[in-house]
């Protein structure tokens, strides 16, 4: 922002006279300074959310309104507000606390220099972020425009990557027996494919060359439905960019099936409650351009049906559908025309509030929750209670697309059900908060700070057993890497290992886990050669076709043998990188190493997975584990049939963080082989567990 441009700054202070000199100083410094003063606690919600501002500057001592009020506030609106605090004199200790609680700084009372060069560098920062948000608005109205031609196609289109779908308009969903088009995201091409052309389908279905350009072609095969219909198909495949990676378009002329049954293959929404999905993200895209130009701010209300799939599975889908149908006239009774209310999944639907505050749209939310449970829902001659659990965004100018501001409300929604005993259970409302001191800590780059922790040996290797239950006795242990203390990891958030984890240098900390896990191992056999290691392996390595030979050489250069090795990979890696994946495990299974998936059970079909890779070991994800522990009648319930699903395979099941012996009739009764977590011993610096005493 330029000194000549107009600077609107609110100014929060006990003093007035303060405020005055703060604002003359603006005004000399060449700043076209509008300012709004406030010290009044209630007026400061009402003034972030009618007037847009560039600056805020505040009082750290201040009596009338805490700091720490301002940056609540601020979350609450998700706002990219900058604050400076302002404090009396030179205490480091003030300045640590005002930035602690997410001021950009903390500038002394008497500094003014200081404060204007601060003021300078914070609002040249600002523009840039708000330059960068403009453009990234421009680019998602391009995308969308692009997406609602897709998306209204009559002819049926979807994405191909790493033969996955990546995307598929409504068209392409209806025609292979999908409702909601979103069902065939990260189904494997292949299993729309009738068994007879596999083989010629299969080369569609690698990884592409980006520096190939192959020729668009028409080929014909015989889908598959989800309830194995067969359907003839004669499809155009071709190179296209999606999301900026290269990828295949296959298209479906609907001419080319008028005279088949397709509208009888097809099935559609409930005509009394039909997905409004791209409608819904046309509206929130309105929404979000009238806050960037406008300065209007709405706020988004994500509404899901708690355990929608578990009572459709019960009743069935149409009087499910009838269900839907009764509780959005409940709901709409409580809506004002003027906002959008529209059904977004099948069991979603998103209201849009326009020109309100957040706290009056929480306030609307908390009605709609008392609606949908005041009394039960007949269907059919049954009574259903409907619960409800609501996530709300603020829509700002920070807000660049649709897509974002939903995952912000799943977030909230993640959030108010993990605090419930019940999956798929949230019964209330919560707003999501954005965590101003989380946005500062990751604003480093994390490949430049892994590879500098890594050039600087700031790594260390901890070692957690796993013990049997029902698993043939061995001594394993799980790698696990951490910074060292020198490595400064207050500084760190608490994420950063997994945010290295999916980071490009990943691939390099993986090899460099493997040496130092092999020193580890060679020294360990010497007295306990049972001693066997899991390795936890990132997509940047599966991906990596120069792995396995660099294997082979660090292991007969450690005297290692592949058997000692099991090798781990994350579900969501599986599902991204299915082919790299599939080859990696047989290249492992052919010098004799056992391989694991990790993080299992939160695909939407975790068991589909394993009828086409082969794992030797399978451990499930910790959230999955946590809520269980929360449920004191049957710690199991809700995963049992996962569990049952699990025994049909020929894999040993971990399971992870069990940090109490009341679960453990449990996990011996359902016959689980291992089991890992602070209960049985935390991660130490040593493999110094003695098993014989556990056993």
């Amino acid at each position: 922002m330029a000194s000549n441009e107009e600077l609107k700054v609110l100014i929060v202070h006990d003093d007035q006279n303060e405020a005055n000199r703060l604002t003359s100083l603006l005004r000399n410094a060449k700043y076209r300074v509008t300012p709004t003063y406030t010290r009044d606690p209630k007026a400061i919600i009402k003034l972030m959310e009618e007037k847009p501002f560039d600056l805020i500057l505040s009082q750290h001592e201040s009596e009338s309104i805490p700091g720490k009020d301002i940056f609540t506030i601020l979350r609450r609106l998700n706002l990219d507000l900058p604050v400076i605090q302002i404090c009396a004199d030179k205490s480091f200790e003030k300045i640590t606390e005002g930035m602690k609680l997410g001021s950009y700084a903390t500038i002394p009372m008497d500094e003014d220099q200081l404060l204007l060069l601060t003021i300078a560098r914070i609002l040249y920062n600002l523009g840039q972020r708000r330059g960068l948000r403009y453009w990234k608005r421009r680019y998602m109205e391009s995308e969308s425009r692009c997406q609602r031609l897709l998306g209204s196609s009559r002819d049926a289109i979807a994405i191909v990557q790493d033969g996955t779908y990546t995307y598929a308009n409504e068209a392409y969903a209806n025609l292979f027996g999908f409702i909601d088009p979103e069902g065939m995201s990260c189904l494997p091409v292949i299993d729309t494919i009738a068994p007879d052309d596999h083989p010629r389908m299969k080369k569609f279905l690698k990884p592409l060359d980006p520096e190939e350009e192959p020729e668009k072609q028409v080929v014909t095969f015989t889908g598959v439905s989800g309830d194995d219909t067969p359907i003839p198909v004669e499809c155009q495949v071709s190179r296209v960019d999606f999301d900026s990676e290269p990828a295949l378009q296959f298209l479906i002329p609907m001419e080319d099936l008028a005279g088949s049954d397709v509208s009888q293959i097809s099935r559609l929404t409930h005509a009394g409650a039909p997905i409004q999905r791209h409608r819904t993200l046309e509206h929130i895209d309105n929404a979000i351009n009238q806050a960037a130009t406008q300065g209007n701010l709405s706020t988004l209300i994500y509404i899901c049906i708690d355990r929608y799939h578990d009572l459709q599975e019960e009743i069935g889908y149409q009087a499910m559908e009838k269900l839907v149908i009764s509780l959005i006239e409940r709901l709409e009774a409580q809506i004002d025309d003027a906002h959008s209310f529209d059904r977004f999944k099948e069991e979603s639907l998103i209201l849009l509030v326009k020109g309100a505050s957040i706290n009056h749209a929480a306030q609307l939310a908390e009605n709609l929750c008392q609606a949908a449970r005041e009394k039960p829902i007949e269907v059919d001659d049954q009574t259903f209670d409907i619960t409800l659990s609501i996530g709300i965004s603020g829509i700002s100018e920070a807000v660049t697309s649709p897509e974002g501001c939903i995952f912000r409300c799943l977030q909230a929604i993640t959030e108010l059900q993990a605090d419930q005993e019940q999956a798929n259970y949230g019964n209330g409302v919560k707003i999501y908060e954005a965590d101003i001191k989380t946005a500062a800590k990751t604003s480093f780059n994390v490949e430049e700070l892994g590879d500098t922790l890594l050039d600087k040996n700031l790594f260390v290797l901890f070692y957690q057993p796993l013990v049997p239950l029902h698993g043939e006795p061995s001594e394993f242990y799980e790698v696990l890497l951490r910074v060292s203390p020198e490595g400064n990891p207050e500084d760190l958030p608490e994420d950063f290992i997994d945010q290295l984890f999916r980071s490009k240098v990943a691939g390099k900390i993986d090899r460099w886990v493997i040496m130092e896990s092999f020193k580890a191992l060679s020294e360990k056999t010497k007295s306990d050669p049972e001693t066997r290691l899991f390795i936890n392996l990132a997509d940047a390595t599966i991906c990596d076709s120069g792995f396995i030979p660099w294997l082979k050489v660090a292991m007969k250069a450690s005297n290692i043998s592949p058997k000692q090795l099991i090798f781990q990979i994350r579900e969501i890696d599986v599902g991204r990188h299915r082919n790299q994946a599939t080859k990696l495990i047989s290249d492992l299974a052919a010098i004799k190493s056992l391989t694991s998936l990790s993080h299992f059970g939160r695909a939407i079909d975790p068991l589909q997975m394993l009828a086409t890779v082969c794992f030797d070991f399978v451990k499930l994800d910790s959230t999955i584990i946590d809520k269980t522990q929360r449920n004191r009648e049957n710690h199991l319930e809700d995963i049992e049939d996962l569990l049952g699903g699990l025994k049909h395979t020929d894999c040993q099941v971990i399971i992870p963080h069990v940090e109490n012996a009341s679960m453990i009739p449990a996990l011996w009764y359902h016959g689980i082989d291992y089991i890992q977590g602070n209960f049985v011993r935390p991660p130490a610096a040593k493999m110094d567990f003695d098993f014989q005493d556990e056993q």
